[in-house]
C-alpha cells in the first residue's frame, strides 16, 4: 500500500483492502492495514472517513 505515496489513496484503498483482508482470514493483516489507512486519513483531515476506519476496526476485532 505505501507504493501508492499518497495519502487520499492510501486511506481509500486501506478501508477496502482491510475489509477483504479480514474476509480472507487474516486479521491482523487487516489491522495493520487499517493503522496506516488511519494515519494517511488523519494527515487529510478527513473525519468522516476515519470514523469509518474506526468502525471497520471494531467489527474486525470482534471477529
Amino acid at each position: 500500500m505505501r507504493r501508492l505515496g499518497r495519502p487520499d489513496g492510501i486511506g481509500a484503498v486501506g478501508l477496502l483492502l482491510a475489509q477483504v483482508l479480514a474476509i480472507g482470514g487474516h486479521r491482523d493483516e487487516a489491522l495493520a492495514v487499517l493503522d496506516e489507512a488511519e494515519a494517511a486519513l488523519a494527515k487529510l483531515g478527513r473525519t468522516a472517513a476515519l470514523e469509518q476506519v474506526r468502525e471497520r476496526r471494531r467489527l474486525i476485532a470482534e471477529q
